[in-house]
């Protein structure tokens, strides 16, 4: 929990990390004789948002992903498009690999193509890793590497090129389940089809744990107002 607290509600400024500081602040205030009501308040809220099942259900109208592919995507898929995670390094051994994420995106995408006989085409986060992905992958089927960003915008912008130099117009998206909403609007909004959207987790799917606190919620929280906040960006901005 404690690492949890420190290294992912700590990586940004988001508003669980800002309520986990003034619960902190506001019980310090409250020890040396303030008043206490304010304390009581915001523990109030850091219970309610430390419950999984409010900001799932938020999350539920843009939880499009699927786990596995339709019969109505393969009959109308061209390509296979896999967003990446990024790699890891470790230059005092030498270490240098994919992130499991992303191993295990393009495992699942290289089973598709091999299926349908798709090629594919990967936004990578870094040139690091796309020479990973390109001398890997390759030999299985063909595979069309570019390096797309570290934000989902970069990503788009670069699946949008790559697309109109192929003549791509119907894709299979493979990607993280928080973003696909906001992916496949985007690429539809430049005039291409997204026949389905492939994700390893349902992150709006509801179970028992969900009605329990814990800090699953403050997680949810953060993915939930990240997505709706870039949406109205998007929207703002023209891109969708």
């Amino acid at each position: 929990m404690f690492e949890y607290v420190t290294s992912t509600l700590s990586a940004s400024l988001n508003v669980p990390s800002i309520m986990l500081l003034c619960v902190i602040a506001a019980g310090a205030y409250a020890l040396v004789g303030a008043n206490s009501r304010f304390f009581r308040i915001l523990c109030t809220a850091f219970l309610v948002m430390s419950i999984p099942l409010i900001p799932k259900i938020l999350f539920m109208p843009i939880d499009i992903g699927v786990l596995k592919v339709g019969n109505s995507a393969v009959q109308k898929a061209e390509v296979i498009v896999v967003i990446t995670n990024g790699s890891s390094s470790d230059p005092d051994i030498g270490y240098q690999d994919l992130t499991n994420a992303t191993g295990r995106r393009m495992a699942h995408a290289i089973k598709i193509a091999k299926e349908l006989d798709l090629p594919m085409i990967a936004s990578t986060t870094d040139k690091q890793e796309a020479d990973i992905i390109a001398s890997r992958y390759n030999k299985d089927v063909p595979v069309l590497v570019r390096i797309g960003g570290t934000r989902t915008r970069d990503h788009i912008s670069q699946i949008n090129d790559t697309l109109l130099k192929v003549e791509f117009s119907n894709v299979i998206l493979i990607t993280t389940g928080s973003h696909a909403f906001r992916t496949k609007t985007a690429l539809e909004a430049k005039g291409f089809s997204v026949s389905q959207v492939i994700v390893g987790e349902k992150d709006g799917e509801l179970n028992g744990i969900d009605l329990l606190p814990s800090f699953r919620g403050f997680l949810y929280w953060q993915i939930v107002l990240k997505e709706y906040w870039a949406l109205g960006w998007y929207y703002f901005k023209g891109i969708l």
